[in-house]
């Protein structure tokens, strides 16, 4: 389990891109002792998945809005494709000011947010108010994307990465709630088919007789008269 309690004391290598100081996290890295919040960002330098899921899992999860709503980049043109609805933007050499921009604009809309969400007992609610506040500060809708790694077939940006898939399902239906109290606006995307047993998408549609359930069925012309 990788705490983010208590972290005062170490420091990681970091990089300055103008007066932005941001933290570079190894693939085998510790995150025991280690103040994310005085950082600018944080770029992970990892080609693994699971690595870097681990990673964002342990700072999104925080109750601290300077580690969890953190600008993240990483140098992995792998990892970015991966998680690019989660990572801000690729780092390289080339995109430096670009980088300062994004991270610069994120840091200003932090600061604006005071919410203590470590009073907030319903985890659904705080992953709500999370993926809200994460798409705030990125300047974005709150806009749901195509995923093979959710069981509805669908995810959140932040929230993918913090919530299970019975977790999602409560997600989705929390802010159906919402909307309907009108603290929410929506705008219809897609329509999705779910199991009624698991609620999942992945379906597996047969062609059955009426009757006797059988899937040997005999195919025959039909005649229809419009009138």
């Amino acid at each position: 389990v990788m705490i983010l309690k208590n972290l005062n004391t170490e420091l990681l290598e970091g990089v300055r891109v103008d007066e932005l100081n941001l933290c570079l996290i190894p693939d085998h890295f510790s995150f025991k002792h280690i103040n994310f919040a005085q950082y600018d960002g944080i770029v992970i330098q990892s080609n693994n998945s699971g690595r870097t899921k681990q990673i964002l899992f342990a700072l999104r999860t925080s109750d601290n809005p300077q580690i969890y709503l953190k600008p993240i980049f990483t140098d992995s043109k792998k990892i970015f494709s991966r998680f690019k609805n989660d990572i801000d933007e690729l780092f390289t050499e080339r995109n430096k000011q670009l980088i300062h921009h994004m991270a610069k604009k994120i840091n200003e809309r932090i600061a604006k947010i005071s919410r203590d969400l470590s009073k907030v007992k319903n985890v659904i609610d705080k992953f709500i108010l999370k993926g809200l506040q994460y798409a705030y500060t990125r300047e974005n809708n709150f806009t749901p994307y195509r995923t093979r790694f959710s069981s509805i077939g669908y995810s959140y940006p932040f929230i993918n990465l913090i919530a299970s898939s019975e977790e999602h399902l409560e997600v989705t239906k929390r802010l159906s709630l919402l909307q309907k109290k009108s603290y929410l606006k929506k705008e219809l995307l897609d329509k999705i088919n779910l199991c009624h047993s698991c609620m999942s998408s992945y379906l597996n549609f047969h062609e059955t007789c009426s009757k006797c359930g059988s899937i040997d069925l005999k195919y025959e012309n039909l005649i229809h008269h419009f009138r």
